[in-house]
């Protein structure tokens, strides 16, 4: 099995007794206009994650090359300079 694999797997089953464990323990979440009662602290674990993954995600998209620009890697550098001496 590859690392990936066994460490996805590891990840599920630490997530799922994580959730087993914490069912019974419960929270308040507010939203300024309604407070949601008596929501289990997993489900308020795992909406604060997708949010930041959704608040990362536009930094992600737009962090590409800039347009017009030409990406040279280091080796491509080094190849050029070499030929340019020669």
């Amino acid at each position: 099995m590859s690392f990936r694999i066994l460490s996805f797997l590891l990840s599920l089953v630490f997530l799922a007794f994580f959730i087993g464990f914490n069912l019974e323990n419960r929270c308040d979440v507010s939203l300024i206009v309604y407070t949601f009662k008596d929501v289990p602290v997993c489900v308020s674990l795992l909406f604060a994650f997708v949010a930041g993954a959704l608040a990362l995600l536009p930094f992600c998209l737009l962090s590409g090359r800039k347009p017009g620009k030409e990406h040279v890697s280091r080796t491509e550098k080094n190849i050029r300079e070499r030929h340019a001496v020669d």
